[in-house]
């Protein structure tokens, strides 16, 4: 098979062009704040996503369960996955990745998965009230003075939903019941039944399948060669460069083929990468790149980035790396889970 030139135009697919589009803009300007802190309240993050308040999908008669988890040191575990019936019974899944805005694109699954959501919520409901009149009994025993709760990273799994035009918002931490982590990794594993991709790539995908767009299973399949250029100063990072590979960063001149490692390396940047979205010819990588961090502390510049790949003959090869203008980074706050009252 004859590959196509460097210089040749990269052919978009229909969702790709838009989405390219939307990170250039970033690039060009940094990111207005967000208006509430995902960490702080869980409805946050499906509003900071773009998704829909409760009340609207109520009234349009459609319902939904968003379930959220989280656990401060344990980052890998965390998820939000929203599970949705229209009024035409039609069920879809949608999975946000950690600390990164905007949803995988909603996937139709059976309708016999909507009831398997739904128990699981009826589960976390009958922990929760088991765990309130266990706390009370323990109160009760110790004459009104509050237990005290010995309780290392909580684990927090919150539910949002809308259920025949009932909003509900319901919360349960592992300080009150053990049961909570279970639940979680059940919530997960369901869903990762309905999306086999994400079950293919949870090995290689620390922030979750929900950082894989488009094509899910061309974007796992290749997640872990692009995760691989976070360490640009890697003896294996060559391997993935094109012949004709391009880094542009601002206010500097473009910087080609090996020459991009060593211009990093040199400057001791690091790379996050918070989604990868697939076609059938080709991958984008968005995420950021930050300099001046110290070991184990936080950095002192940050910039938003986007990688473009070419796929050719089951081969993944990064083309253009494009780095935004740095600006100074500010640390996201951080709350840890409530303790039940």
């Amino acid at each position: 098979m004859v590959s196509r030139r460097i210089s040749e135009p990269i052919r978009m697919s229909g969702f790709l062009l838009p989405l390219l589009l939307g990170i250039a803009a970033a690039l060009a300007a940094p990111a207005p704040s967000p208006a509430c802190e995902p960490d702080y309240e869980p409805r946050c993050k499906w509003i900071e996503a773009g998704d829909a308040p409760l009340s609207v999908v109520a009234a349009r008669g459609d319902e939904t369960l968003r379930f959220d988890y989280s656990a401060f040191l344990r980052p890998g575990k965390r998820f939000s996955i929203e599970v949705s019936r229209d009024a035409k019974g039609v069920v879809r899944i949608a999975m946000h990745a950690p600390l990164v805005r905007g949803a995988m694109v909603p996937r139709i699954v059976p309708a016999s998965a909507w009831p398997r959501f739904v128990a699981l919520r009826v589960r976390v409901i009958a922990a929760d009230a088991a765990a309130r009149a266990r706390i009370k009994a323990e109160d009760r025993r110790r004459n009104g003075a509050p237990a005290f709760v010995d309780c290392f990273d909580p684990g927090m799994l919150s539910i949002a939903s809308a259920l025949g035009r009932k909003m509900e918002q319901i919360g349960l931490n592992s300080c009150a019941t053990q049961e909570v982590d279970d639940l979680a990794d059940q919530v997960r594993e369901t869903a990762y039944d309905l999306l086999p991709f994400c079950r293919k790539a949870r090995e290689t995908v620390s922030f979750g399948c929900g950082s894989l767009a488009g094509d899910g299973d061309v974007a796992a399949h290749f997640s872990g060669q692009v995760l691989a250029t976070v360490a640009p100063c890697a003896a294996e990072a060559p391997q993935a460069l094109a012949p004709g590979a391009v880094l542009r960063m601002a206010d500097s001149k473009p910087v080609r083929g090996r020459e991009i490692l060593k211009t990093l390396c040199a400057g001791r940047t690091e790379f996050e990468i918070d989604r990868i979205t697939a076609s059938h010819d080709v991958l984008m990588a968005t995420g950021r790149a930050f300099q001046g961090a110290p070991a184990g502390g936080d950095p002192k510049m940050v910039a938003a980035m986007v990688q473009v790949w070419h796929i050719d003959a089951g081969l993944v090869k990064l083309e253009q790396w494009t780095i935004g203008k740095f600006e100074p980074y500010r640390a996201p706050r951080r709350s840890p889970a409530p303790m039940p009252k």
